[in-house]
């Protein structure tokens, strides 16, 4: 059943068709007064846009609402009926219908799979192949096999990942289902938990592909000019030259101290993702702490079992560039 994104009340129907499927009117929410899914009459950029931008809306259109039958213009019926007997056929009509939905957000699944992990490994890739002594890499049968080594180990790290976030959601939601039978985040959680969590998680990343390729393309043109190192610079007051600690946390954000990119992976992949678990499960944010903690366990383990096998153990400088 759809439901409302700004307030996720239950609707009957998201927009009515009239003659042609260009010719629409949304519907709004009985509940807060707002359209119920604005999202209908946007292309994909603006919602690329706004998943990047953690918007609690577009998660709630992609997960609970796309693929929903809208309301016919010729449909006579439907006029005469009130919301309540509108959402109880709208249910008995979602019931037939959740295997089709289903398949659709299967297929969604697989796509952003074949799409976004490549992505990521050709991005894993970018920052290991050009090293900070070369100013241009053309493509050899070495970086292809590494680059194959890569990819073989993100797809290993994503499953870690995925596998790890969907059992702590599931037991999650077994005691919510136990402590509460009734609550609002158990009966939503446990729709189609296999494919919604996943669904989320690759959602969820391309906030962090974005950021991370942004940093790639500004690490590869800063390779080829010279960089200070602000440790030595001169340019540090002179009244915490004298401080070790002071010193540590005024250069704390330099290049060789910080790893960006683990911060962009870690901290804000891991924030993002936690952002849009809870709005799929609906549940305490103490609990989408644990699940995105226990997911980031077993993701690590599988990056620490792979480590050795990513990097090219016949190349001394690829073992610092294997994947974390």
């Amino acid at each position: 059943m759809p439901i409302c994104t700004t307030c996720t009340a239950p609707i009957p129907h998201l927009y009515t068709v009239y003659q042609s499927s260009h010719n629409l009117r949304l519907h709004q929410c009985t509940h807060c007064g707002s359209f119920a899914d604005p999202y209908v009459e946007h292309d994909l950029t603006i919602i690329t846009l706004d998943l990047i931008l953690l918007k609690p809306g577009v998660y709630r259109h992609l997960l609970f609402n796309r693929g929903s039958k809208p309301k016919r213009s010729d449909d006579d019926d439907d006029d005469e009926k009130n919301d309540d007997e509108l959402l109880s056929q709208t249910a008995k009509d979602s019931s037939e219908s959740a295997q089709e939905l289903a398949e659709i957000r299967t297929w969604t699944l697989l796509r952003l799979a074949v799409i976004l992990t490549p992505i990521d490994a050709y991005i894993r890739w970018s920052y290991r192949y050009h090293l900070p002594d070369s100013r241009s890499v053309s493509w050899s049968p070495s970086a292809a096999n590494i680059f194959f080594r890569i990819l073989v180990g993100c797809i290993m790290e994503t499953l870690a990942f995925h596998g790890g976030v969907t059992i702590a959601s599931w037991i999650v939601l077994a005691l919510l289902d136990k402590w509460s039978p009734h609550s609002k985040s158990s009966t939503r959680g446990n729709l189609m938990l296999k494919i919604h969590v996943p669904l989320v998680l690759f959602y969820s990343s391309l906030k962090k592909l974005f950021l991370l390729s942004l940093l790639s393309i500004w690490q590869q043109s800063s390779n080829l000019s010279p960089v200070t190192n602000t440790i030595t610079n001169p340019a540090i007051p002179e009244l915490i030259t004298n401080i070790p600690w002071a010193v540590s946390l005024y250069t704390i954000f330099d290049e060789d101290v910080l790893d960006r990119e683990w911060v962009i992976r870690n901290l804000l992949g891991g924030m993002a993702a936690g952002f849009g678990l809870r709005v799929a499960l609906d549940c305490n944010p103490y609990f989408i702490t644990l699940i995105i903690l226990f997911g980031w366990i077993a993701k690590t383990l599988m990056a620490f079992w792979l480590h050795g096998w990513v990097g090219d153990a016949d190349d001394e400088r690829w073992k610092v560039y294997s994947i974390p």
